[in-house]
Order: C-alpha cells, then sequence, then structure tokens
C-alpha cells in the first residue's frame, strides 16, 4: 500500500488547482534545486497544523481545540533534485529545538519518479501545468538530544509501505533559475461507526514549495 504523510495526516488530493503564469518544460525544471520556502497549511474544524520554512529558518505550529505549540528550528539543507530520466531525490536536514538543552534532527531522503501530465480541456489545464511525483521510497532519520541522553532511529518505507504517495502539484513559476511548485486544493476525510453514532470529520490544506539555483 502507498502512504504520504504530512503531520500524522494522509492527505487526498483533488484535480483543481491554479493555472501556471509561465511555460515549463522538461529542461527546465530537471536540476538540483534548492528549497528556499516552503509553506503547508492544514486545517480541520478542531484542529490544524502549519510548516514554514524561509531559507535556514523553520516553524512548525499545530492547534487542537484552541491549544497552540510552536516549535522552531534551523534548516541544514533541503535539496530537490529533478532528473531528466524521470527520477527525482527530495533530501531535508532540519534540527528542531526544543527549550535550550532539547534537540531533534531529522533527515528525510524520498525518492521517486516524475511525469507531466498531459493537456486536460474539461479541467482546464494546459501542457506541462502539472507535475506528478510518485515516491518509491523514504528514509527518516532522527537524532534525539533531550537533556544530554543522545538517541538515534532510522524508518525506511519501500513503495509497497506507502499510501497517497502520488502527489499533484500545479506549476505556479517557472524561470531558468526558479520554480515554484504548489499542490492543488486537498482535502481529507474520515468517519466511524460506534455504539454511540456515527462521526465525520473534514479537512483541507496547502503546500507551496519555491525552489532556486
Amino acid at each position: 500500500m502507498k502512504k504520504i504523510i504530512t503531520f500524522g495526516l494522509s492527505l487526498v488530493l483533488l484535480a483543481g488547482g491554479v493555472s501556471s503564469c509561465k511555460k515549463t518544460s522538461k529542461r527546465k525544471v530537471s536540476n538540483d534545486w534548492k528549497v528556499v520556502k516552503y509553506e503547508e497549511e492544514y486545517s480541520s474544524i478542531t484542529s490544524g497544523s502549519s510548516l514554514k520554512i524561509d531559507g535556514a529558518s523553520a516553524v512548525k505550529t499545530s492547534t487542537n481545540n484552541g491549544s497552540i505549540s510552536t516549535s522552531t528550528g534551523s534548516v541544514n539543507d533541503y535539496i530537490f533534485s529533478i532528473k531528466k530520466d524521470g527520477t527525482w531525490q527530495k533530501e531535508s536536514d532540519i534540527t528542531w529545538s526544543f527549550g535550550s538543552n532539547n534537540t531533534q534532527n531529522i533527515k528525510i531522503t524520498d525518492k521517486g519518479t516524475w511525469f507531466f501530465l498531459g493537456k486536460n480541456k474539461t479541467d482546464k489545464f494546459k501542457k506541462n501545468e502539472k507535475i506528478v511525483f510518485v515516491t518509491k521510497s523514504s528514509e527518516t532519520i532522527t537524532k534525539n538530544n533531550f537533556g544530554g541522553t543522545l538517541t538515534s532511529n532510522m524508518n525506511s518505507y519501500t513503495e509497497e509501505d506507502l499510501n497517497y504517495a502520488d502527489v499533484i502539484y500545479t506549476v505556479v513559476e517557472s524561470k531558468s533559475k526558479k520554480l515554484v511548485l504548489e499542490t492543488v486544493t486537498e482535502r481529507t476525510s474520515s468517519s466511524s461507526s460506534t455504539d454511540y453514532g456515527d462521526s465525520a470529520s473534514h479537512g483541507n490544506g496547502k503546500v507551496t514549495i519555491t525552489l532556486e539555483q
């Protein structure tokens, strides 16, 4: 099974989105890009979360029934390599701080394949306006330093382990040294049935990535 996790939430992508303002091609997209900005927002009726990266600074915020928690981090490296042969690799290295002596370093390496969606008159998008990134493998290495105690953990996933790993991005801006990608509007829904009745929850989110040479 395939799986994509963002703040611990599985996201299902819909077909809508904004149109790209610049034409792009495989030649323009294929580069070793540095992620200079990353903005992710998710919200539901009772909870929400966000991750914002700007250069070397990262801020993660979560809300739950009015309670807000915030973490700050330092971006050591964040590279998104998109290859002409239809493969890609994304590597992020962020150290999060919790108080004066507690840190958590998280290194994530994702690999997969990519392709442009063809022109679609029904959904009103043009050729090369949307890119599909398929995750084939994912590895996360976590190193904790809490109160001077060091621990390390590694988790690896293959395509069979993942769920909803096919993510569609709209090309918002495409230049020789800059590329801006944005997910289509995301929606999640879940329902459950118990002896006390049925319940359902709905949410939506958005991801924007700014890449530069």
